[in-house]
């Protein structure tokens, strides 16, 4: 990972939806931080597991923000997704979550 993300300006960052944010998404975050990267994406997956709740999605965010914000990223935007049909990957879906 080192090699690629030294020349990366943007990171992202992967979280299941049904396990919240454990310690490898902290960890790519970490090693995104050492190596200057500012940018992050955070990828929340799987959100049709959880109902697409919006409370569950808002809970994942503050919890990576919590964590993320000594490691001095300059922008952090959290997008919901479904992989199995690539719903808001592939096009972009106007409401993903129950907020």
């Amino acid at each position: 990972m080192a090699t690629g993300a030294s020349t990366a300006d943007l990171a992202v960052v992967l979280v299941d939806a049904r396990k919240g944010v454990l310690t490898r998404p902290g960890a790519t975050s970490y090693i995104c931080s050492l190596l200057g990267i500012r940018s992050i994406v955070l990828a929340v997956n799987k959100i049709d597991l959880v109902e697409f709740s919006g409370d569950v999605f808002q809970r994942i965010v503050a919890d990576y923000l919590g964590f993320a914000k000594s490691l001095g990223f300059s922008q952090v935007t959290a997008i919901p997704f479904r992989r199995a049909t690539a719903r808001n990957v592939r096009r972009k879906v106007a409401a993903q979550c129950r907020v």
